[in-house]
């Protein structure tokens, strides 16, 4: 039936019979509607397609439907519908540009509500501001936030995006005893949504109708048992000898399972619970908090720490009440305890939030450095992008591995660029691939693109794939080519372009100084070297520099154009006032004059050395018509391995 009735508005919207209106979504049918029609008689394939061509009708007319974008990602994520990912993560992207701010707001502050779990205290607040006053641009921060979280860019799907609906739809089968979170589910279910399944959980009943008291061991009775249900998780991160612990329970007041920033949120705080007349209310809380960490010592070392820290505390002091132990001695435990609960950061990375746990990738280290010079008609900046990998351990481990079962090895190296608008639409795509025929330490590209085309933000990434790496069908991973041999992989760095360079009247300009190894072949005409990414050479090794100057004018007419240039290499941290007293600290001071026949030139040359091993800073001065620009930059020379 609603295949039928699909086909029937199709064809409608195809001979543009549909009607003006005063909105430019009443001259369509309300395809989110339909969809959820379709997928209350179970047709969600029937659902995803209506919803997909919803998209491509509003496409046309420059609109969009958050409704729209979000349901359908969230139903392909929910049963798992991988060949849908790409689409989804397109309809996803579209949801959140070119829509209707007044008919959309709603659906748009929900959705941001439910990724500002996801992002810092700081951006919380703000988010949270921007919701209450109104502000649309909102959306271009979501779309900021998920771009960048992109772990694969040489792929069409966002898995992180993907992932994070996964584990919502998890969260809402099992995380069930209320809707108190942005995901309608209990607190559980906003740590899994942030942080995946838990390494370890620890549940406990805690149930007290005594408790002792530590100085005599003398048992009291409760009058009104106490019944506490608790749920511990731990997440264990490498290089943190401590896991990161969520404490869930009901509070001493009652009511339902939730996140809690400390053990005492979960003892009474009322008078219904007095142990006995003696104690007071505070002697009885304190009496509680003991109570419940010898319970949790059982289940978790660190309670069982802090129950003895407890008790000691107490019998080295005594005699002392019970309400000034509960006063010196809770105040410290509640210290503790803010290392583990909640706090912001919950001591996890803030990698854990970009990389996918379906995933054990090793980390790619990236090098990066821009460079700018003018075009040749000096009307806007051409900008250099060089970037260079290390992955020489993991492609040394991919060979082994693909040596142990038998299989012929395809490596490469995959480094990415995407650009993006002031509003994060795309501009352009990248892909610079190495095919590693043999292991290098190294792997370096090279991006060049004009200042108009450059776009307002920029992310890159660096992937490793084994093509011949034979992987079995398995979770989100294995949705693309690129992620089903991915073998390891930097996260997605977000770079912003320096200022342009500026032409001005009566002034000369320099372009940024180029850095490179050796003259090994031309860009494009552009420039003669490979601007290194890094500023890291060997002991003796010969630097290439290069730069472009601009707009020089004669002193007199007729002659050349003159011109000098001195620079100064010292040691990290030294005066560069000191290297011109004559004295020598270890300093290399080379000056020299310069002509040209045009009031453009360039200068490259090499710098070569014997120094020590260490850090050290290049001061670049040219002077030409009582005029003076002056470059730094920072290098690093290293020895020679034997």
């Amino acid at each position: 039936m609603y295949k039928t009735v699909l086909m029937a508005i199709l064809f409608t919207i195809a001979l543009g019979l549909h009607q003006p209106s005063a909105s430019p979504y009443d001259s369509y049918p309300d395809f989110y509607e339909m969809g959820k029609e379709a997928l209350s008689d179970r047709d969600s394939e029937l659902a995803l397609q209506i919803w997909h061509q919803g998209k491509l009708t509003y496409s046309e007319i420059g609109l969009s439907d958050p409704r729209i974008g979000f349901a359908y990602i969230q139903l392909a994520a929910e049963e798992k519908r991988q060949d849908n990912y790409q689409t989804a993560t397109e309809l996803y992207y579209w949801s959140l540009r070119s829509f209707d701010w007044e008919r959309d707001r709603n659906i748009i502050s929900e959705e941001v509500k439910r990724v500002i779990p996801l992002v810092s205290t700081e951006t919380q607040s703000t988010w949270n501001r921007r919701l209450r006053q109104g502000d649309s641009t909102i959306t271009r921060e979501l779309l900021s936030f998920w771009i960048q979280q992109d772990p694969l860019l040489s792929t069409d799907i966002n898995e992180r995006l993907l992932l994070h609906w996964e584990r919502i739809a998890y969260a809402r089968k099992h995380y069930t005893l209320s809707k108190r979170s942005p995901y309608n589910t209990d607190d559980r279910g906003t740590i899994y949504v942030k942080y995946g399944t838990p390494n370890r959980v620890h549940t406990r009943n805690l149930s007290f109708n005594e408790v002792t008291e530590p100085f005599s061991s003398a048992p009291l009775s409760i009058p009104n048992t106490l019944y506490v249900r608790v749920e511990i998780w731990n997440y264990y991160l490498e290089g943190i000898y401590e896991p990161a612990r969520f404490i869930f329970g009901s509070s001493g007041s009652g009511g339902t399972l939730r996140l809690q920033t400390s053990i005492m949120d979960m003892i009474p705080r009322g008078g219904h619970v007095l142990i006995n007349n003696n104690y007071g209310r505070r002697g009885s809380q304190f009496l509680l908090l003991l109570a419940s960490l010898e319970h949790l010592s059982f289940t978790d070392s660190y309670f069982a720490n802090l129950y003895d820290d407890m008790v000691m505390s107490y019998i080295s002091r005594f005699p002392i009440s019970f309400d000034a132990a509960f006063s010196s001695i809770v105040p410290r435990i509640t210290m503790a305890e803010q290392n583990y609960f909640l706090q912001q950061d919950y001591r996890i990375p803030s990698t854990s939030n970009r990389l996918m746990n379906h995933i054990a990738f090793n980390e790619i280290h990236v090098d990066y450095s821009f460079y700018r010079k003018l075009d040749e008609n000096k009307n806007e900046t051409i900008y250099y992008l060089s970037i260079g990998s290390d992955v020489e351990f993991q492609a040394s481990y991919e060979l082994l591995r693909s040596d142990a079962v038998n299989l012929e090895p395809e490596l490469y190296l995959t480094h990415t660029l995407q650009t993006f608008d002031h509003d994060w639409n795309v501009v352009d795509r990248v892909l610079s691939q190495h095919p590693m025929e043999e292991v290098h330490g190294y792997y370096q590209s090279l991006f060049a693109f004009e200042g108009e085309k450059a776009g307002s933000h920029l992310v890159l990434n660096s992937e490793l794939i084994n093509k011949g790496r034979d992987t079995q069908p398995g979770p989100i991973s294995d949705i693309s080519d690129a992620s089903k041999h991915l073998s390891a992989a930097s996260s997605p760095h977000s770079l912003s372009l320096p200022e342009p360079l500026r032409l001005e009247e009566g002034h000369f300009t320099v372009s940024d100084i180029f850095i490179g190894r050796e003259q090994e072949w031309q860009q494009d005409g552009q420039i003669p070297l490979i601007p290194a990414p890094s500023a890291v050479f060997h002991k003796e090794e010969e630097i290439m520099i290069y730069f472009e100057i601009y707009g020089l004018h004669h002193r007199t007419q007729n002659e050349p154009y003159v011109y000098e240039i001195e620079y100064v290499v010292l040691p990290k941290g030294e005066d560069k006032r000191a290297s011109f007293t004559g004295r020598e600290g270890g300093q290399t001071r080379i000056a020299f004059k310069s002509t040209s026949d045009s009031p453009d030139d360039h200068q490259m040359f090499g710098i070569s050395f014997e120094k020590e091993p260490g850090m050290y800073e290049v001061h670049f001065t040219l002077r030409h018509h009582n005029q003076e620009k002056t470059q730094m930059f920072p290098l690093v020379i290293a020895g020679l391995e034997e």
